[in-house]
Order: structure tokens, then C-alpha cells, then sequence
């Protein structure tokens, strides 16, 4: 029998990430994250994801993948979302948009793009397993994928993905597993002893990513093998981190003239500017007194806005009113899913915070300060951007364990569900006066009583969100 990689992948809104480990007959692994994806813009970076980025060609072809893409008119951004029919998100974002006018420019379905995109994350990933495990690789092993899906979506959502997983060239032995699952698990590996999280306490997993925040909550069952329950239904909104980089445009929009911005910087002083703000100024601005600078090519000087030599000096107090905005809208959230776990019975005793945005350490001190007056610790992974693809290389790991003991079994972190719908049938009971309306009366000629046709009996109604 073939020893075992489990791939696990998380492929978000804005940026992916993969993970993989060797499975041992001992049962000891160590997951290694990738993190040196092709990147032209710097040499000898590491970063644990890669943007969720594509470009075709005049020919219809793939041309740019990635970092190695450019920001323009023909990058094709937020695809993802299109895979969901009914998301809330589709006409809300205008990324979305311009990638749809994109796909039906090169008649090309959402579904054929993550195809392709997943594609180059594969090709990349055995790349990966070839430079570490050897040219003979897929000779010695054998593949479990485990690919991410975000807890809300839908049965129809969630075979598309698949499709294009399978379209892509992943392997037949693939498990879609949801995104705030296997954050779970990776945080919850790393802190639940030093929390002293227990059977029994309720936590809230906050995955705050580029483009949405995503929550959900649950109730520890057993930590040994880990199993939880769903104590709250997932909740989220679009206040990820791509809305600090908008707010900081428009802010320099605003100093040197939104004219000339728009007519008199270039494109590459725009995407060098704002990719300073993002790698740079975003991922380190803690609130605290510091010296922030971006580059302002063909700004000029301007000493009253802080722009000298073509470099502005960022104020903090202006860094933290675009910081505020948005990790005030991701409090709320958390409030709310709180909220809806006391409404369930049950008390939060912590906050996993997991995703890129869920790396800052401002939105961390933002949280924790809100959360001061209760007994409710918030808590970050020490790397929350690669959680999610951790966490399902850890599922897989763990699922593969429980299968080799007893095949006719599967190991199932999550094992009780809130009902996002609700179910029934449609029947006639006996006609009742105090109850019934009189168009849904009839006679039943076999019984020989009176009835009232089409009436729902619930058999499971769905939990409604607070």
C-alpha cells in the first residue's frame, strides 16, 4: 500500500494557499506551507498565499497568473464569488462586476475560470511535492486533496467547485471541507491547551480575509479526537481588508486632487503605491506611534499633506480612521454572532480570529479591547493567513487515521449541524374550524369526514439568524 500526501487548499476570494504533509505509519507530520510562489515584483520574498489573480491573453489563452499578474483592466479578480448563483456579493463589488463583463467578453462560465486557475495552483503544487519529495514523487505516494468551501454556501455552489477541482486535474480523492472547519482545527491544535479551551465552551471563529468576513460558532465536544457542534449559524459581510487599500486611495485621491490622480498618475506609480500600502504599511500598523511611508511618484512636494521628495509620511491618526471603519463593521459581526449563541443557550468563551485580516495585529487589539469587560478572550494564530489550508491538511491527516481503524467509518470534526433550511410535507388533516382556512376545505368521500388539503407538518425548521 502507497504511503499518503494529504494537499490541503484553500482557495479564497482574494488570495490562496496550499499546505501538504506525508502521512506516517507513526502517525508524527509536519505540514509545510508553501510559500515561495512565483513572484516578479521581489526576490527572495516568502508569503503563504498567492492572489486569487487571472489574465487571458487576445487569444483566449492564459497569459499571467498571481503575483506575476499586473492590475488592469484584463485581470480577472473575485471570481470566486461567481460560483455561488445566489451570493449577496455579486452586484456589490465592483471587481465582480468587471470580471463578469470579462468572462462574457471571452465566453468563458465562472466554473471553466476556477478551473483554470485551479489548474496553475496544482501544476505548482506538484512542483512543490517534486522539489521536497523527489522525481519520483506520485510513484511512492498516494493523493488526498481536501479543498475549502465557505460554511454558507450552497449544495449547487459546492459541486461546482468540485467539477472544476476535478477539471483542473486534481486527483479522484478529493473532500470539500468548509473554511471556519478547518481554521478550527488549526487554531484550535495550537491554542486550546494554552487557553485552556474545554469540552464544552462555545468559541467564535472569525475568518477575516481580503474581500469578506466569515463567522461561525461552535461547542467543543471532544478534544481527543477533535469533534464540535455548530452553535450558531455562520454569519458575515464584505468589510475584509481590500476595503482599507480602497480607503487609502481615496484618501490620496483626495490630497493631491481626484483630477489629477485620475489623469496624471500613471498605473505603474498607482500599483507600486498601493502595493507599498498593502505588503508594507497594512500588515504592520499596530496603532502605535511609528514612521509609515509610501512612495508618491510624480506626487511632488506637498509639506502640508506630509509628501516630500515623492514619499508621504502617513499620519497615525489618519491610518487609524480607515482602520476603525472597517474593524468596527467586523466587531459588530462578532457581536452579533455572540449574541446568537446566547439566544442557543450557550456562553462564548473565546474568539479565534484566522484569515490574512485576521493576522493584524490592530484588528486584534480592536477586538479584544470591545471584548474587555467580558471573559471573552480573543485569540490569533500565530500564522492565521495559512490556517485555513493548515486546517484542512490537518483534516485529511486525521480523517485518513479514523478510515485506517475502521473503514466503515468517517471521522467527522463537525458533528452536529444547524439547519440552514427548513423541511416539511404537505398533507390533509382533519378539517378544524379554529384553524383552518375554508378554501382548503373538502369532503374525503372514502373517509367521510371533512378535511383541509395542502397543510405543512415541519418536520425540521430552520434556525433563523438573530
Amino acid at each position: 500500500m502507497l504511503s499518503q500526501i494529504v494537499v490541503g487548499i484553500d482557495f479564497g476570494t482574494t488570495h490562496s494557499g496550499v499546505s501538504w504533509a506525508v502521512k506516517t505509519k507513526a502517525g508524527g507530520h509536519k505540514v509545510r506551507v508553501i510559500n515561495d510562489w512565483p513572484n516578479p515584483h521581489a526576490q527572495n520574498a516568502t508569503a503563504d498565499k498567492v492572489p486569487t489573480t487571472v489574465s487571458y491573453g487576445g487569444d483566449g489563452k492564459l497569459d499571467w497568473w498571481g503575483y506575476a499578474n499586473t492590475p488592469g483592466d484584463s485581470t480577472l479578480k473575485w471570481f470566486k464569488v461567481l460560483l455561488e448563483p445566489d451570493n449577496k456579493y455579486r452586484n456589490a463589488v465592483e471587481e465582480v462586476q468587471a470580471s463578469m463583463k470579462l468572462l462574457n467578453s471571452i465566453g468563458k462560465p465562472p466554473e471553466d475560470l476556477t478551473a483554470d486557475y485551479l489548474s496553475l495552483i496544482w501544476k505548482y503544487t506538484k512542483d512543490d511535492l517534486r522539489r521536497h519529495q523527489g522525481q519520483d514523487w506520485e510513484d511512492i505516494y498516494a493523493l488526498k486533496v481536501v479543498l475549502t468551501v465557505p460554511a454558507i454556501w450552497s449544495a449547487a455552489a459546492k459541486e461546482k467547485t468540485l467539477r472544476a477541482a476535478k477539471a483542473a486535474g486534481f486527483p479522484a480523492d478529493i473532500t470539500l471541507v468548509t473554511e471556519p472547519e478547518a481554521a478550527a482545527i488549526a487554531v484550535l491544535k495550537d491554542k486550546a491547551a494554552e487557553e485552556g479551551l474545554e469540552v464544552g465552551d462555545s468559541f467564535v471563529v472569525c475568518d477575516a480575509g481580503g474581500g469578506t468576513v466569515d463567522l461561525i460558532s461552535y461547542k467543543i465536544k471532544s478534544l481527543s479526537p477533535l469533534q464540535i457542534e455548530e452553535s450558531a449559524i455562520g454569519d458575515g459581510d464584505l468589510c475584509g481588508s481590500v476595503f482599507l487599500d480602497r480607503a487609502f486611495e481615496r484618501y490620496i485621491a483626495t490630497i493631491i486632487g481626484p483630477e489629477r490622480y485620475r489623469t496624471q498618475f500613471s498605473q505603474k506609480a498607482k500599483t507600486n503605491m498601493m502595493r507599498e500600502f498593502e505588503y508594507g504599511v497594512k500588515r504592520v500598523f499596530t496603532g502605535e506611534n511609528a514612521l509609515y511611508t509610501v512612495d508618491l511618484k510624480g506626487s511632488g512636494d506637498d509639506s502640508m499633506n506630509g509628501i516630500d521628495d515623492d514619499t508621504i509620511t502617513l499620519k497615525v491618526s489618519m491610518l487609524k480612521t480607515i482602520f476603525d471603519h472597517v474593524c468596527n463593521q467586523v466587531q459588530t459581526l462578532v457581536e452579533r454572532q455572540i449574541d446568537s449563541v446566547g439566544e442557543h443557550g450557550s456562553k462564548v468563551k473565546a474568539v479565534l480570529l484566522v484569515g490574512g485580516f485576521g493576522s493584524s495585529k490592530y484588528l486584534f487589539n480592536h477586538i479584544s479591547a470591545a471584548q474587555k469587560a467580558s471573559e471573552i478572550r480573543v485569540l490569533q494564530s500565530t500564522n492565521a493567513w495559512s490556517a485555513i489550508c493548515r486546517g484542512a491538511t490537518e483534516w485529511g491527516l486525521e480523517n485518513a487515521d479514523a478510515v485506517a481503524v475502521c473503514p466503515d467509518r468517517t471521522n467527522k470534526t463537525v458533528v452536529s449541524r444547524l439547519s440552514r433550511y427548513s423541511y416539511g410535507v404537505a398533507l390533509s388533516c382533519l378539517w378544524d374550524a379554529s384553524i383552518h382556512d375554508e378554501h382548503d376545505r373538502y369532503f374525503d368521500q372514502a373517509e367521510g369526514v371533512y378535511r383541509a388539503r395542502n397543510q405543512m407538518r415541519w418536520l425540521l425548521k430552520r434556525v433563523r439568524l438573530t
